[in-house]
């Protein structure tokens, strides 16, 4: 049984929210768009989505698609089917309409729950979608579909009980690179907890102050993922539909935000907006990215500008996520370093920071030597345990890493 502070019997998705009910009912889970859902209500909604699973007859594991940007009813259609013993596939809402037809049908969803800003998406390849035996719209009804809302209030509010096993697929994300086709990830029960555990245990310092920001889409296991670690540790979570920074510098002060993920690009526009010279950032805490490289002038500007502490996550969708968790203390400084060094770090450092314990046995004598100086320079060993990846998909986080200050003549110099 996964032992995190504050929280027991959590064996499954499905866990987390009737957890909660019992313990903290009245408790805000999610807030969005001026509403508030508690977790009593998003565990008894996520009862009803169970049950009105369970009334198709569909089979365990069935998979079930959701097209949409952030709304508060993706959790309850996850922590619904985690309690039927079905399958939540999320659809990347920027594919084209011919690709939404691929994942959809690629995975076998049976039901398909569509977004307003989606409804042309769909019926333009809803006769391709051969899988789907209903679809149901979410928001404003649609003439040729169910209601969500009417399908969910038909349902009863008892809990299933149904037992369910820690290493069932409870999420299923397509990913893909720049070539070929997307791919699904079938995500465990057992591997999204652990994901959440290494959140709750290396990320550290969560309180029932917390107010964590969910600005970025679920449909991606930065969004996702980030939000299950809030919801399984109990606290006030934000949910906006959109990574608006506008609104990220609305909220921020108003329901004093202590703690976020975003990707770099999203900082820099956060920056960028002109409220960031008057919002009060002081809830802030930490301040998670991710997903792509974020240069050095970037962290220093942002840990400025919030006065808060940021932090690295590397990780992949088919690893549930983080693979490594990084919390540099940077001192670097261009003054302490000569022009020529100064490039080869800045260069470097993301590099370093996502990759550089990743590869311990690199075969170039170029690569391993660059290795060497990159470990070097970040104050950590090359030596690490191989094959950190562990069976239901938990793989540890990395211990604190602080950045030396480099003085330099010729290449990096020595530490000081």
């Amino acid at each position: 049984m996964l032992k995190v502070e504050g929280i027991v019997d959590v064996d499954t998705i499905g866990d987390i929210a009737r957890h909660h009910s019992k313990t903290r009912p009245n408790r805000t889970a999610i807030h969005f768009e001026r509403k508030r859902i508690t977790f009593g209500e998003l565990d008894q909604r996520a009862n009803q989505v169970a049950n009105g699973l369970i009334s198709t007859a569909l089979p365990p594991q069935a998979r079930i698609a959701i097209l949409s940007k952030n709304v508060p009813a993706f959790f309850e259609l996850w922590f619904g089917a985690a309690k039927a013993d079905m399958v939540l596939v999320p659809v990347n809402f920027r594919l084209a309409p011919a690709e939404v037809a691929y994942v959809v049908a690629d995975a076998g969803a049976e039901l398909l729950f569509v977004g307003a800003d989606f409804y042309p998406v769909v019926d333009k390849v809803a006769q391709e979608m051969k899988s789907v035996r209903q679809i149901i719209a979410l928001d404003e009804p649609h003439g040729s579909w169910t209601n969500y809302a009417d399908w969910i209030a038909s349902q009863p509010m008892t809990d299933p009980g149904l037992n369910i096993a820690a290493d069932h697929c409870a999420i299923q994300m397509y990913t893909s690179g720049t070539t070929g086709y997307p791919k699904g990830a079938q995500l465990s029960h057992s591997g999204l907890l652990a994901l959440s555990n290494v959140g709750l245990r290396s990320i550290g310092g969560w309180h029932e102050n917390d107010v964590n920001l969910v600005c970025m889409p679920v449909f991606h296991i930065g969004g996702s993922g980030w939000a299950l670690i809030g919801l399984h540790r109990g606290i006030d979570s934000l949910l906006l539909r959109d990574a608006d920074p506008a609104a990220i510098h609305r909220a921020i002060p108003e329901l004093r935000i202590t703690k976020a993920f975003m990707v770099p690009a999203l900082i820099i526009f956060t920056l960028q907006n002109p409220q960031c010279k008057t919002t009060d950032f002081s809830s802030l805490e930490l301040i998670y990215y991710g997903a792509s490289p974020a240069p050095i002038d970037l962290v220093r500007n942002a840990i400025k500008a919030f006065g808060c502490e940021l932090a690295q996550v590397y990780g992949l969708t088919e690893t549930t996520a983080p693979s490594r968790i990084y919390r540099p203390k940077i001192t670097i400084t261009r003054s302490a370093l000569n022009p020529a060094a100064s490039r080869w770090l800045e260069s470097k450092y993301v590099w370093s920071m996502q990759a550089a314990r990743m590869f311990p046995r690199a075969r170039s004598a170029r690569s391993s030597r660059a290795r060497r100086k990159i470990c070097w320079v970040i104050g950590t060993s090359r030596k690490r345990p191989a094959a950190p990846f562990a069976a239901n998909g938990f793989i540890p986080a990395t211990p604190a890493i602080s950045i030396k200050t480099v003085t330099s003549t010729s290449t990096i110099g020595s530490r000081t």
